[in-house]
């Protein structure tokens, strides 16, 4: 562990970032998140201390992160607007504990969608409008990385999933996600089917440790319920240690677990897959799926902080190799020598650690981050790979902003 924390130190401090860091709220620099985006320069950071602010459009690559222990809020506005996030094609925007919410039901609605470039958002949630068959959160011709989210339809302000939405809409785009929960909803406001916690289509998913949940269906029991995931069309889809629950029916048949109409097989590692209760509780698979020795998480994973411990356990299979590769920053890509999505540049990567796993499949991690105070705000991510042939199993990637 202490040669691990050593080449972890000599790697981030070696390339400390170099940032502006431009602060948001009351009695600060800008009293909201939009002109602080204009004024600020690719790879700058936007600190956000607590309140409510208007959408935005983050269109370069920035790090937008709540102040600790903040309660930062993107609530929509009279005058309208939608946060869109699409930093430019081959770079990253990083988005920490904020808060994208649509508490009303059918009154000042937002959107929050990702358009292009790669977005990872951590210890965020987004939620969807009530009506309108809109989505917690969109995303097309492009890649998000998602760690510790709540992406649903609408209702996460009143205390529960309700609203006629999908969680997380995806078209031609890459989601992979780490200890996330999708949630599809229906209010019944405008009578169409309810949504699916995931509903994607000619995308590549790849979940880990996250739950699914598909939305109720309409009062009129026309509707049909959603399914935790919809999948259809060329779409991949990689769920290890994932739990996937159809939506429940009053009449009629429950939403299934997994509805995937892909061209390819789902693979699946040790997930949980059950149909909505109904009349008639729902299948809790439709489609093809085999099971796959995918790489999981056996526990939850945590921030990195300076100065603080850093754990992750990693499930493979008992007895394989599992090499962590190291960078500090994201570019979503298929390598013919991994099997899921590759999420780390060729160009900065290290190896980091050589890992087997234990009897019982998991290769842990354990490093404590320098206690440096020019790392704030920088970062670095974690992927491993594992197998004994090629192509090898991938895991998403952990770690992102230095808090």
């Amino acid at each position: 562990m202490r040669r691990l924390t050593l080449l972890l130190s000599s790697f981030l401090l070696a390339s400390a970032p170099a940032q502006a860091i431009l602060r948001v709220g009351p009695g600060q620099q800008f009293a909201e998140i939009g002109p602080a985006i204009l004024a600020a320069a690719s790879g700058d950071v936007i600190e956000v201390a607590t309140g409510n602010y208007a959408p935005f459009t983050l269109d370069r690559a920035l790090t937008i992160v709540a102040t600790p222990a903040s309660m930062v809020q993107v609530l929509p506005r009279l005058l309208g607007g939608n946060t869109e996030l699409r930093p430019p094609a081959g770079t990253t925007a990083r988005i920490v504990g904020l808060r994208f919410l649509n508490p009303w039901p059918a009154f000042l609605m937002h959107e929050t969608s990702v358009t292009s470039g790669t977005v990872w958002l951590q210890d965020c949630v987004l939620e969807g409008p009530g009506p309108l068959q809109r989505n917690g959160l969109t995303v097309r011709n492009a890649t998000v990385v998602l760690e510790r989210c709540i992406v649903a339809g609408f209702g996460i302000s009143n205390g529960q999933l309700a609203g006629d939405c999908n969680g997380l809409f995806a078209e031609n785009a890459t989601v992979t996600a780490v200890d996330s929960r999708f949630g599809g909803s229906n209010t019944g406001f405008d009578l169409s089917s309810a949504g699916a916690g995931l509903f994607v289509s000619n995308s590549r998913v790849h979940l880990v440790r996250c739950t699914a949940d598909g939305g109720a269906g309409d009062w009129t029991c026309f509707y049909p319920a959603g399914a935790g995931i919809h999948s259809r069309n060329n779409s991949r889809l990689w769920l290890a240690d994932c739990s996937l629950r159809g939506g429940a029916r009053t009449c009629g048949t429950g939403g299934p677990g997994l509805d995937h109409q892909g061209a390819f097989a789902a693979e699946l590692a040790r997930c949980t897959l059950v149909g909505g209760p109904g009349a008639t509780v729902g299948p809790g698979i439709l489609g093809p799926v085999v099971t796959a020795p995918l790489l999981g998480l056996g526990a939850t994973t945590m921030p990195l902080q300076i100065g603080q411990p850093y754990a992750v356990n990693w499930t493979t299979q008992p007895g394989w190799p599992a090499v962590v590769l190291a960078g500090q920053d994201l570019a979503a890509g298929i390598d013919p020598r991994l099997v899921q999505p590759a999420l780390l540049p060729l160009a900065g990567v290290q190896t980091f650690a050589l890992l087997v796993g234990d009897p019982l499949g998991l290769a842990r991690l354990q490093i404590t981050l320098p206690n440096a105070p020019a790392l704030l705000y920088g970062a670095v991510w974690l992927q491993p790979v594992s197998g004994l042939a090629m192509p090898l199993q991938a895991a998403p990637a952990v770690g992102g902003v230095i808090r």
